[in-house]
């Protein structure tokens, strides 16, 4: 088993809401994040399948779940890129008739789903959620 740093062992035994960490590449970010999972999930605190990691490409997602291996309890932990992720909330929110679907190719061919989707982004950089020059159109 891999021997913990402090700092890493501070987070994987953090008891109080969601563990926030920043810290350089090869830090021991995704090493101390599949710790804690396995943490919450050994003691009880969350089921494996009321827990989600997720990161920015598929190349860390796969990491993550190579490092969860020696922990099969943790095998129903939910694990997807932010692209995935956000991708399944809008089509689950589509097919639950949350939203309208967007059509393939929405995004090329214009239409309702078109003005729907940039709205949104509008409204989110009005709000300050995104920087004026992220999500550009096409």
């Amino acid at each position: 088993m891999i021997q913990l740093t402090d700092q890493q062992r501070q987070i994987v035994d953090h008891g109080r809401g969601p563990a926030l960490v920043f810290a350089v590449a090869g830090a021991g970010k995704t090493t101390a994040m599949v710790h804690r999972v396995e943490r919450l999930v050994r003691e009880g605190v969350f089921a494996p399948g009321r827990i989600l990691v997720s990161s920015f490409n598929k190349a860390a997602v796969e990491d993550i779940g190579r490092a969860m291996e020696p922990w099969p309890r943790c095998a129903a932990v939910a694990r997807h890129t932010l692209h995935a992720l956000g991708y399944k909330i809008v089509r689950d929110a589509a097919r639950g008739g949350w939203m309208p679907r967007l059509a393939e190719g929405a995004l090329k061919t214009g239409g309702e789903e078109r003005q729907i989707l940039w709205a949104a982004r509008d409204l989110a950089r009005r709000r300050g959620l995104v920087a004026a020059d992220e999500y550009q159109t096409p």
